[in-house]
Formats: C-alpha cells, structure tokens, sequence
C-alpha cells in the first residue's frame, strides 16, 4: 500500500527520495500512514501526504504560546479597551490582508505566537520578502490570489453538502485556473523566491491543486 502510493511518484522522478523517508518509520507508524491515506483518498485529498517533510513528530511540546481571554484583553491583541472595537488594536494595526481568508490567517498568527526562533525566523523572512523583495513572480502570485474568493469557506460548504451549484463551480474553476498560472510560475519561483517558507508554500501550490 505505501509502496504503491508513493511508488507513482517515482515514476515522475519525484518519489524516490519520499519513499525512503516513509519506509524508515516504524511499523506502527506506517500502518496508520496506509489508514490515513485510504481514508483521504475518499475525499481525493491524498495528495497532501506526498510530501513528507511536511510530517511533524508528535509531541508533548507547545508549538505555539498560549494566550488566554485575559491577555488578549489587556493587551488588546484584538480589541482596544477604550470601546472594545478592532481599531486601534494590535491585529487592526498588523492587518493590511487582501482576502478573507488571509485575514482570518493573520489572525490566528497574532492571537497564537510561534514560540520557536527558528520559525519565527522563517516567518519573518517570508514576510519581509513579500514586502521588500522586487521579484516580479510575487507581484503576479499576488495579483492571482487578490482574485481568489473565500475558497476556505467555500470548500467546507461543499464538503457539509450546503453549497449551490454556483457556488461549487466557482470554487472548483477557481482552483483549477489557480493550479494553470501558478504551475507556469514554477520556474520562476524556484529562481526568484529566496525566503525557504516562502518558496515551500509557493511551489506546493499547484502539487495540492493538481488532479494527476
């Protein structure tokens, strides 16, 4: 079963090094792997198993600090105090989002901390590159995903069966014209984008969208 899923893979020249990183793992381990991908595989959601650097070993260790009511309060992470309204907030100040599903993002950025210094060095090479850089490849992504609807929502409408058909092909045309461009910008990307996170999520894009 793990053999074969991600045996495809080498036949494109893409697998190999990803079949050698799964075997090493443990029997038990690779047998809850082969459950998890039947069971992604009814929902055609296999595809984010492809790639196994992104696995993460579990742990009793807090990825990200944990900020209770109190102190999202008084440090009005979210709110001011004055009138409890977002302006004048830490997120409200932060917030320069184009879409709703990266505001939605951000926010879980400032109300969850990362509290590791290596990625939040990752974090802010990525984000200062965004800003700062003069790539002409992250310009046009940008461009790109300022015209993306609430595919977030839009996914979990679908998945609840709550959605109309016009809202459904919206969603999936979207993805799908999303997987063509940013495809052709492969090259670019791998060429252009220098921050590791950045360019990580940046050519994921189109492996998660593709329907091969």
């Amino acid at each position: 079963m793990i053999t074969d899923f991600y045996g495809s893979q080498i036949l494109d020249g893409t697998g190999s090094q990803a079949l050698s990183q799964i075997l090493k793992f443990n029997k038990s381990v690779l047998c809850s792997l082969a459950a998890v991908i039947l069971y992604l595989k009814e929902f055609n959601l296999e595809k984010i198993l492809y790639n196994p650097s992104n696995f993460k070993k579990l742990s009793s260790e807090d990825e990200y600090m944990m900020l209770n009511g109190a102190t999202l309060k008084n440090l009005e992470i979210l709110r001011n105090q004055t009138d409890m309204k977002t302006k004048g907030s830490l997120f409200c100040i932060l917030d320069h989002t184009k879409t709703s599903f990266g505001k939605r993002k951000l926010k879980k950025w400032v109300t969850q901390p990362l509290l590791k210094s290596s990625e939040i060095n990752s974090r802010l090479d990525a984000v200062s590159e965004i800003l700062f850089s003069e790539s002409s490849v992250l310009g046009q992504i940008m461009s790109l995903l300022y015209k993306v609807p609430d595919v977030e929502r839009g996914i979990c409408s679908i998945y609840h069966k709550k959605c109309s058909v016009q809202e459904f092909y919206l969603i999936v045309s979207t993805l799908s014209n999303l997987e063509t461009a940013v495809k052709a910008l492969v090259p670019a990307v791998q060429v252009q984008v220098r921050a590791s996170l950045l360019r990580k999520s940046l050519l994921e894009i189109p492996e998660l969208l593709s329907s091969t």
